[in-house]
């Protein structure tokens, strides 16, 4: 298999794995969701890992490298548990469930709502496996999670208007108002008080949508620059 083949296949288990990305990207027939579940990041990093050694055994050339240096960054990440500490109040889960329906196809939207909360209780469950952790989401980040869920809960939300005529909308409703309890009740409390993510991780963040390193003697990094990153980048 070429290089090319082998990057058109690894787009398409990408598609598999990431559909939401997959319909921002444009690709049609994705209308499920990425598991966010533990066993889900669990399962992409195995993937992950087997897709390097298929292109760590082909030819060096650039469509190889490339790929390569994108699999490794997805690897690292998933490997460091990032998702069990991926919430904030601009690109997370938590917003971009919500956001995916501006660019699901008609025909796909009712099948989406349908499973829209069995998503959200396995991004729900990633978190709790980061609670305690020392690169914790911090308060102030939680607090914006729960503002946002509970708008989405409320009556005023993109999914009360779409209950007319899809009448999953309203399980979606109580799907973001239940994680707004739980990370109130649960994740909020436990929350650091600062709002430092840690180096290690806001570099790995950074790489991923830069693509290319930064300078690691850079001064203190808190939860307000990493929010910047997803959002500029």
């Amino acid at each position: 298999m070429t290089v090319a083949a082998l990057s058109d296949a690894l787009v398409e288990d990408w598609a598999a794995l990431r559909p939401i990305a997959a319909t921002f990207a444009g690709v049609p027939g994705r209308h499920g969701w990425d598991d966010f579940s533990p066993e889900g990041n669990a399962g992409a990093e195995r993937r992950f890992r087997a897709w390097i050694a298929r292109f760590e055994a082909e030819e060096p050339s650039l469509g190889r490298d490339v790929a390569l240096d994108w699999l490794r960054d997805e690897v690292e990440s998933l490997a460091a548990e990032d998702p069990a500490v991926d919430l904030n109040s601009l690109a997370s889960p938590l917003q971009f469930v919500a956001m995916v329906f501006d660019a699901t196809p008609e025909p796909d939207v009712a099948a989406r709502l349908d499973t829209l909360p069995a998503a959200l209780e396995g991004y729900r469950r990633t978190l709790e496996t980061g609670r305690g952790r020392a690169d914790g989401v911090a308060a102030r980040q939680v607090r914006a999670g729960i503002a946002e869920a509970r708008r989405h809960a409320g009556p005023d939300s993109r999914f009360s208007a779409m209950e007319a005529r899809y009448p999953a909308a309203r399980g979606a409703r109580a799907a973001y108002g239940a994680l707004a309890d739980w990370l109130e009740q649960v994740l909020l409390p436990e929350a650091r008080t600062d709002d430092a993510v840690g180096r290690d991780r806001y570099l790995r963040a950074a790489r991923r949508f830069l693509g290319a390193t930064i300078d690691r003697k850079s001064t203190r990094l808190n939860s307000s620059h990493l929010v910047i990153s997803y959002a500029v980048f």
